[in-house]
Parts: structure tokens; sequence; C-alpha cells
């Protein structure tokens, strides 16, 4: 089995999320990618704007209906902040798998800065680092970990934090989220 592991703040989450997670399924055959919402995110200076349940939901919301598609909450089940080493670990004993069988999902603005995060050479170890790109970013790295695996996908200019502003300013997330998600932040008045 092949697994991919996506995991973010999903504050909220966004089309540009689930087209990256298809084209990286499609592109490296995965049998499934995993969701995983962070309970707090270790390199984010706020704290997300929504409660980790609500964020939950809306990623399960979001792909419910997609058969390769799923949501973990083991990071928001643990209520403390949130490693991927130690959820990458979980993963791998959860599932069985080998190196070559784990794949992490992620942006090229979090991989250049992949030798900050918490036990990087296990991750490196453990996984197959998977990048795509994000519009504007250009991918220069100073850092060892360069055996990745990159992901041609869509890139959309479109972030969680604009996503709130629009919200705040009254204007329309129409396509942006997947409607699901859209009609589940109006019916909880959230952001």
């Amino acid at each position: 089995m092949r697994i991919g592991v996506y995991g973010g703040t999903f504050d909220p989450i966004h089309t540009a999320h689930l087209i990256i997670a298809e084209h990286t399924r499609e592109q490296l055959d995965l049998d499934l990618v995993l969701f995983i919402p962070s309970y707090i995110p270790p390199h984010k200076t706020e704290a997300p704007l929504c409660d980790a349940l609500n964020r939950l939901e809306m990623v399960k919301t979001a792909v419910k209906d997609h058969p390769h598609f799923q949501t973990i909450d083991f990071e928001i089940k643990r209520q403390k902040t949130s490693y991927t080493v130690h959820t990458l670990e979980h993963i791998r004993d959860t599932f069985r798998l080998e190196q070559h069988e784990l794949y992490l999902l992620m942006g090229a603005d979090n991989y250049i800065h992949f030798d900050k995060w918490k036990s990087p050479q296990t991750i490196y170890k453990m996984c197959r680092l998977t990048v795509a790109g994000r519009p504007n970013a250009e991918v220069q790295v100073s850092h060892e970990f360069t055996d990745v695996l990159w992901v041609n996908a869509p890139l959309l200019e479109i972030s969680a934090s604009d996503i709130r502003d629009r919200l705040a300013t009254g204007k329309s997330i129409r396509y942006i989220v997947p409607h699901p998600v859209e009609q589940y932040i109006k019916h909880y008045n959230l952001y």
C-alpha cells in the first residue's frame, strides 16, 4: 500500500489543497491520501482562528466523497503541539509501512525550511518527501534533504488567510473552497 500524508492547519481547507492532493495521488499512484489537521502547528506564530474540531469537520466535509482521501484526527486527539515526526511514526506503525510506501506531501514553502522541523533526519529516513510548488515561491534550499519527488500540479494563488479576509469583508468564497465547506462555514458562522 502506498500512502500520502498531507498535514496542515487547514484553517480552512481550500481548493488548492485538494488539487495538490489529487495530482500527487495520481502521479505517485497512491492508494490513499490522509489529511491530518494539526492541533497546534509548531511553525505558526499565531494560533489557528478556528478551533481544532471545526477545522477537522471542514476537512472531513471536503474529502468525504473521494474514495482515496481520508481524514485522520490523530493530531487533534493528542491535544498538543503537532510534530510531523510523531504523526508519521503513528501512520507508519498503524499501516505497517516501509519508507518506499509512505509519502509526506508538502508545499515548496515548507520544504525550504524543512531542516528546521523537529527531527528532519528521522522524517527523511521514514518516508519520501513529496513537494508541490507554490506560486511565486523560489525554491532554493541550503539543507541536505534534496532527494525529493516534485509534483506537477496547477498552482493556484489561494491561501487560507485570504479566504478569512474575504469572509471578514463580506466577499464570496465560492469556488475557492468546496461548496460543502462554504456551507459549513456559513452554518456555524466561522471566521
